[in-house]
């Protein structure tokens, strides 16, 4: 018997991933440009320095995460 191939990822699956990717880091890059993170509203500034870097941290790992994910599926 032969083995099955791995199937193919959906294309719109691989684009989805990308774009959640792109808008996460534009997310990050707006908040260290604007000093405002998503908070409890979409978009709140942060008095305390600590949960603002945490919060920009997340995003960003999220983003990395995000397009991580694309490139795998894009290269099986």
């Amino acid at each position: 018997m032969r083995p099955t191939p791995p199937p193919e990822p959906l294309h719109w699956q691989v684009w989805a991933l990308y774009a959640l990717s792109l808008l996460l880091a534009g997310m990050v890059v707006y908040g260290l440009v604007s000093g405002e993170t998503p908070g409890r509203h979409p978009f709140t500034l942060v008095e305390d320095p600590e949960k603002f870097w945490q919060s920009l941290t997340l995003l960003f790992v999220l983003a990395c995460a995000a397009f991580a994910g694309a490139r795998w599926l894009n290269r099986r």
